[in-house]
Formats: structure tokens, C-alpha cells, sequence
């Protein structure tokens, strides 16, 4: 075989040997941000649904081992268990994401949390409790 064939092949090779792990954590974070969208899309009108596309990203992302990942999945179950009035879950979800992105230091992360659970407080009618993070998320973003 001619020596510029044979560097061709070990180059193809070494490349793919080498990027197939980033290849595979983006081709998961797409899977997850598809899941995610959708169950976004139904969160109002067909529950069930949301909930499943929920459980399939949460499986996606568990397996990557990607910690925002997986505190992107439960901040979404929390936003949905809010929508449909379930604020228990709903809190328990959010502190699972708050304490990945806070371990992470993801400060987008941890504002989207304080919101969500300020809007909770707020719906329980904690409304002191629902201002304190208000004003948590707004002293962070600054």
C-alpha cells in the first residue's frame, strides 16, 4: 500500500479514536435539548407526554454523567410539576438542579432556580419567602 494511503488511514483513524467521546457527549446534549424542547411544547395541554420526553432526556443525560446536564433535566421536571399545579415535586426538582448548579457554579442555572422557586412560594402564597428569592436572583445577576 503507498505510504500516503496508509498515513490517510492512520490519521482517519486516530481522529476518530480521539473525538468519539466529544462526539458522543454533543450528540447526548442534542438529545437531551430535542427531549427537552418538546416536553416544553406540552407542558399545557398533554402532561403525560411532557413527563415521558422528561424521563427520556433524564435517561440521556444520566448516562453522559454531565452534571449540568442532568441539573438542566430537573429544572425542567421542576417548571413542569409547576405548570400543572404539583408545587411539591415541583420544589424537590428545582433543589436537585439548584444544587448541581451550584456545585458547578452555573449562574444561569442558579437564577433560573431562585425564579422557579420564588414563583412556587408565590403560588403557595409565601409571598416573603417568594420576594427573598426574588431579590436572590436579582443580586446575583448584577
Amino acid at each position: 500500500m503507498p505510504r500516503p494511503i496508509i498515513q490517510f488511514v492512520f490519521l482517519l483513524l486516530f481522529s476518530v479514536f480521539f473525538k468519539t467521546e466529544s462526539y458522543s457527549f454533543d450528540i447526548q446534549k442534542d438529545s437531551v435539548d430535542y427531549y427537552l424542547k418538546e416536553s416544553k411544547k406540552n407542558a399545557y395541554d398533554n402532561f403525560p407526554k411532557a413527563e415521558m420526553l422528561l424521563k427520556k432526556a433524564e435517561a440521556i443525560a444520566e448516562k453522559s454523567k454531565d452534571e449540568n446536564l442532568i441539573a438542566d433535566v430537573a429544572h425542567n421536571f421542576g417548571a413542569t410539576y409547576y405548570i400543572v399545579g404539583s408545587y411539591e415535586i415541583s420544589l424537590q426538582k428545582y433543589m436537585e438542579a439548584l444544587f448541581l448548579y451550584e456545585k458547578n457554579n452555573n449562574k444561569k442555572g442558579i437564577l433560573k432556580c431562585y425564579i422557579g422557586q420564588g414563583l412556587i412560594q408565590q403560588g403557595i402564597f409565601r409571598n416573603d419567602e417568594a420576594i427573598k428569592l426574588f431579590k436572590k436572583a436579582i443580586e446575583l445577576n448584577k
